[in-house]
């Protein structure tokens, strides 16, 4: 049985949720899901300390030694350039370490080629912001020579994209 740790991150309203759950279903593995959407529901605002205290949980989330092929619906990457975009300043050095420290098998990257969806926690509707960010994600990675590659497109060309690259890992590791 496959233990690959598959982590997806990007910017807001991307499906990142949405194709987690895909991937878990379509390779009997788990979906560990974002820590944020919880904590912020009954949040109407929240402050960097609270961000601070996401990212502690997701910390806790991404510690989880897999049993099975995992797919992480966020990762630190995601908090660390919402932090550093929202508050114009770098991660305490203890979350820094973390994120430096992070280790998946692959990173899914998908491109905000998508409608943004309203939603009470989303806060980057307009286009070109969204496309701003996602470079920043994609110079991210390439800094940590992380492996990823970048979903695009609608629906299942988005999942056919992410079990494409996932089998070519797991052969790969054969």
């Amino acid at each position: 049985m496959n233990q690959l740790r598959i982590a997806l991150t990007g910017v807001e309203s991307v499906g990142k949720t949405t194709l987690a759950n895909a991937l878990a279903q379509h390779y009997s593995g788990q979906a560990v899901y974002e820590f944020a959407r919880e904590y912020l529901v009954d949040k109407p605002t929240y402050t960097a300390s609270d961000v601070l205290k996401i990212a502690l949980e997701q910390i806790k989330r991404q510690a989880v030694v897999p049993t099975c092929m995992t797919f992480f619906d966020t990762e630190l990457t995601v908090i660390k350039l919402w932090y550093e975009t929202k508050y114009q300043t770098p991660l305490p050095a203890h979350i820094q370490q973390a994120y430096i420290a992070q280790a998946f098998d692959l990173y899914l990257l998908p491109c905000p080629d998508l409608a943004w969806e309203a939603d009470p926690q989303r806060e980057i509707p307009d286009r070109q912001a969204r496309y701003t960010l996602f470079e920043k994600y994609q110079n991210t990675l390439e800094a940590l020579q992380r492996p990823y590659i970048v979903i695009t497109g609608q629906g299942q060309a988005r999942v056919s994209q992410a079990i494409e690259a996932i089998d070519a890992l797991i052969n790969q590791r054969s």
